[in-house]
């Protein structure tokens, strides 16, 4: 998973932080819990492993903590597919749908053309909130 992590967004937080092998390494190793991921798995000719979602659900929202796509996988709507299913659990739930996305991250436009609009930044990150 981290070879896949690295994979998806390595580009975005070199651009803003520099990546470094040692501490991303390190901080996935203390962040990432199985538990609370969801593998993304691209079925064909050969099944493989194109991504990760994390969800975590609170009292009036669903907050999208990661959604990571292999550079592979992007670009062919596997990404909308997802973040419309989680909108359409989000209203059928009665919650809205945040996330926080890297400054300079392509999947900006992907958020705003789902609907979600930014309600704060950090500085390096966007919070995105749909209603």
């Amino acid at each position: 998973m981290y070879a896949l992590h690295r994979d998806a967004m390595r580009a975005h937080i070199d651009a803003i932080w520099g990546w470094n092998e040692e501490w991303q390494r390190a901080h996935f190793a203390a962040h990432y819990a199985p538990a609370h991921n969801a593998i993304i798995v691209r079925c064909g000719t050969t099944t493989r492993d194109v991504g990760r979602i994390s969800l975590t659900r609170h009292w009036r929202k669903i907050f999208l903590r990661d959604i990571e796509l292999a550079a592979a996988a992007r670009n062919h709507g596997l990404g909308s597919a997802i973040v419309t299913a989680v909108l359409l659990i989000a209203r059928a739930e009665a919650r809205r749908v945040e996330l926080l996305v890297l400054h300079g991250n392509p999947a900006q436009r992907l958020y705003a053309r789902l609907g979600f609009k930014v309600v704060g930044d950090d500085g390096a990150r966007l919070r995105m909130r749909a209603e």
